[in-house]
């Protein structure tokens, strides 16, 4: 687990997810107690997951709200770190497409490490989406996609976390910038497409250690698990 600042621990591969494999999970209570910040799903894929200052929140379609997680809910997929910043930008306005250009010099000094990523800003504009959940049992990635619903948030203040993921590790994660956000009501959030923000504070940092741990089921382990592209798919 991330039991040191700017560890990687991740639970299960996204490329797992592509073949539906996501009805078990890692407690959030074990989560929390090792890491502070992160992103994630809920079993059966039903929500987008925010970890932020130790508190886990999840949106999904089915209630339609922000709802916090608690010590005996699972993730079948995490991305968690004790997130100590290394670089912090302050009051200035930022854009996704900006973004990699505003991590400097971490980009591209560090472009084949991972990259944890804070945002808190006064966002003009998030355009995100939620994800749908699975209607069957190992219902694939790609069929859920298909059905996830967009959203538009305007003048909104709120927080965004997630990773930058070099493209060697695209079939374990999604290569490339992965963020989620939660508004400072705990009212909404998701999965972010894009955004605009104003009076933005960037804080990262560099990963150097990254851990893995694989379900242990005999369900993960029925078929083989292919190499899929996940980045490219979403």
């Amino acid at each position: 687990m991330a039991t040191e600042f700017n560890h990687l621990y991740q639970y299960s591969v996204l490329s797992a997810f592509m073949q539906g494999l996501a009805e078990e999970g890692k407690p959030v209570g074990e989560i929390l107690a090792q890491a502070d910040h992160g992103i994630g799903t809920v079993p059966n894929i039903n929500g987008e997951v925010i970890i932020i200052d130790g508190e886990g929140y999840y949106f999904s379609l089915d209630n339609n709200e922000l709802q916090k997680m608690q010590p005996t809910d699972f993730m079948p997929f995490v991305m968690a770190t004790r997130f100590k910043p290394t670089i912090v930008n302050e009051a200035r306005p930022l854009r996704m497409e900006l973004l990699s250009e505003s991590l400097r010099p971490l980009l591209p000094l560090r472009q084949n490490n991972f990259l944890s990523i804070r945002i808190d800003a006064t966002f003009r504009q998030i355009k995100y989406n939620i994800i749908s959940p699975q209607r069957q049992p190992r219902e694939s990635l790609r069929d859920l996609l298909a059905r996830r619903e967009a959203r538009e948030a305007k003048n909104i203040k709120a927080v965004m976390f997630g990773f930058w993921s070099p493209p060697f590790t695209n079939a374990f994660t999604i290569d490339g910038m992965h963020l989620h956000f939660v508004s400072d009501d705990r009212r909404t959030g998701g999965h972010v497409m894009d955004f605009c923000a104003e009076n933005a504070t960037l804080s990262a940092a560099a990963i150097l250690e990254y851990h893995v741990q694989l379900p242990s089921s005999e369900a993960f382990n029925e078929v083989p698990i292919e190499a899929h592209s996940v980045g490219k798919t979403l």
